[in-house]
């Protein structure tokens, strides 16, 4: 089964507004147009809600042993939050994480020997380093346009920020995903609101990323990795994608 990282390396990285590396075409057009009809109906995740624009998300855990995952979504899912997935990363983007965080750079130094499971099954009492992979929705739009969420950054135990967009349709509009960074003169201090969110007044766009399929986003999470999502249009389509991350014991920032 095809990793998303594979076709990678250190050169696709870019590092404005913070080390990020977007690909398309990460998959051959035969698995892609698979995974798409084989996504599973939103309305049988368990947390499924009629209210717009709502992120519903279905885990690798879950989907073990889940009736509405295929067999190709489970090892999808699988190769996309394994050991050999995690080392990927440490090779694509050590260096880059090291420059985002000095202090956690054993992180990368010692990745090989960390002991790894799976979010959701596993602890940090059992493990070092929490894997995940999950099916992720945000609901169909009836009402007025809106926007799943806004400029934030993630968990401060998170490694790092990723998704692959498996857009179904053409005839939505928005939900691109938008990488910011501060103005000048400007800081996080007093500029955050709700745990995570980001005033959009003390930052400026610098980056959008359509929501197309085949399309894969990740990059070093910090401080720094400012990003939101573009308001969607009334639309009758779900927007779909696939997220997979790594979960630390302590915070990063």
């Amino acid at each position: 089964m095809v990793s998303l990282l594979e076709k990678l390396d250190a050169s696709d990285i870019e590092m404005e507004p913070f080390p990020h590396i977007v690909a398309r075409n990460v998959v051959d057009r035969d698995l892609l147009q698979r995974l798409i009809a084989e996504f599973p109906d939103f309305r049988q995740f368990s947390d499924f809600t009629e209210t717009d624009n709502t992120r519903l998300t279905l885990y690798r855990a879950q989907a073990s042993g889940s009736d509405i995952v295929s067999p190709l979504w489970r090892e999808f899912l699988e190769t996309n939050s394994d050991r050999e997935h995690l080392l990927h990363f440490a090779r694509i983007f050590g260096d880059a994480f090291k420059h985002c965080h000095p202090h956690a750079s054993v992180f990368i130094d010692k990745i090989e020997a960390l002991s790894v499971g799976l979010k959701s099954r596993d602890t940090f009492q059992e493990r070092q380093l929490l894997l995940n992979a999950a099916m992720d929705v945000n609901t169909p739009i009836r009402g007025a346009a809106s926007s799943v969420r806004g400029p934030h950054v993630d968990s401060v135990k998170k490694a790092w920020v990723a998704l692959f967009y498996l857009r179904d349709e053409d005839e939505s509009v928005g939900g691109d995903l938008e990488l910011y960074r501060l103005k000048p003169g400007h800081s996080l201090a007093g500029n955050v609101f709700d745990g995570s969110h980001i005033r959009s007044d003390c930052l400026e766009l610098v980056k959008t990323v359509p929501y197309e399929a085949n399309t894969l986003f990740i990059a070093v999470n910090s401080a720094h990795a400012i990003h939101g999502v573009s308001p969607r249009q009334p639309t009758p389509h779900a927007r779909k994608f696939m997220t997979f991350n790594c979960d630390l014991p302590n915070r990063l920032f």
